[in-house]
């Protein structure tokens, strides 16, 4: 076992070692996107914490306008056609789309070398997490288990995750939170949500800070409480579910923040109208996620969850059924049935649910756990 251990281990550095390589290549500046969540990081660099406020007025050292023309689109810095921007009568403003996290991060690095660095930096942590699954797995099944996922991981982290900036932080969190997922949340009492259900809760709200839909991922997670409340009516479920609320919004208090700043209430959002508008399914989309990798990822997840189900029934089997099962449902609800689709949108809930399962595999293995609700 240890040699197969070392086998696996030397296959994800070899996978490490060439997406680092590929990384090192990268030209930061390719897309509109880019240049916003890079703009969002000279504002945190040049103004500190006021770089929250992305008026596109602050924007006097002409920055923006820079890259725009760099990339052969001087108009994107005018009013009326402000890329990644929206306006906000209320304010009378133009302010950035997105949400504070990823500009924050770029932030830490130079100009011109911030995006590789950043997913260097992402990438490693996952390759550790990887190698943490594969130390822990107890059987040449468990270790393939890891070191396929650990290996994918790294993989997605330049195709489709290169796609967003947003993406490299988020599958390290997506990871992070899966770990702890299966580590804590299956063995808390939900009666007292303790510094296991505050880690949970707090990786989630982090979440947020990057992409807005991960808001979606807490769903699972409060259908837990309210599963166990329904079937117990013990009060103390509830207030553990409202604890846990508390430090999801303690973890997103950022783009609360953010938002309250640039459209006047930390509930208001600062995405455009193609981004709000009223759900209608769309088969074509539909498809497009399950033939992609997000839905290999899922399909796999849904199967792993059957077997579990028949092998390992328990209290602590139902709760991550219960979360994985009801975050798949929820993402799926939403991306169907919004008008834009990506190689990257669904990646969260996918990875999320692959990781979670697989640390709820190499860690109650042959140690079963009777949860006390």
């Amino acid at each position: 076992m240890r040699y197969l251990k070392l086998i696996c281990a030397a296959l994800c550095l070899f996978i490490l070692s060439s997406v680092l390589l590929s990384m090192s290549h990268w030209n930061e500046r390719r897309i509109p996107d880019d240049i916003c969540y890079l703009r969002q990081a000279h504002l945190f660099q040049k103004l500190g914490v006021a770089g929250l406020n992305t008026d596109a007025r602050l924007d006097t050292d002409k920055y923006f306008r820079g890259m725009a023309e760099q990339l052969g689109h001087p108009e994107w810095a005018t009013d009326h056609l402000y890329i990644c921007h929206v306006y906000k009568s209320n304010a009378g403003k133009w302010v950035l789309q997105y949400p504070p996290g990823t500009g924050f991060l770029l932030a830490f690095f130079p100009e011109g070398f911030q995006a590789v660095p950043l997913y260097m930096i992402c990438t490693g942590i996952l390759f550790g997490i990887g190698l943490f699954g594969i130390y822990l797995a107890k059987d040449w099944g468990e270790v393939l288990a890891a070191t396929v996922l650990g290996g994918f991981a790294l993989y997605l982290m330049i195709n489709p995750t290169k796609v967003s900036y947003s993406s490299a932080p988020t599958m390290v969190l997506t990871a992070l939170t899966g770990l702890a997922t299966a580590r804590f949340f299956r063995e808390a009492d939900l009666r007292r949500i303790g510094a296991s259900g505050i880690l949970v809760a707090v990786l989630l709200g982090l979440m947020v800070n990057f992409r807005i839909p991960n808001l979606l991922l807490c769903a699972g997670y409060f259908s837990v409480f309210l599963f166990f409340f329904l079937k117990t009516r013990d009060i103390r479920v509830v207030l553990s579910g409202a604890v846990f609320a508390v430090f999801c919004l303690l973890g997103m208090s950022p783009t609360l923040i953010a938002n309250t700043i640039n459209a006047g209430s930390p509930f208001s959002t600062t995405y455009g109208n193609i981004d709000v508008v009223a759900p209608v399914f769309s088969p074509e989309i539909a498809w497009f996620y399950i033939f992609d990798n997000q839905g290999v990822l899922m399909i796999v997840s849904l199967i792993w969850m059957g077997w579990m189900l028949s092998s390992e029934p328990g209290p602590g089997t139902t709760r991550i059924v219960i979360l994985t099962t009801v975050n798949l449902l929820v993402s799926a609800a939403f991306f169907f049935t919004h008008p834009i689709s990506s190689a990257y949108y669904m990646m969260p809930v996918a990875m999320l649910s692959v990781w979670t399962l697989l640390f709820n595999r190499l860690i109650w293995s042959r140690k079963p756990v009777a949860a006390a609700i």
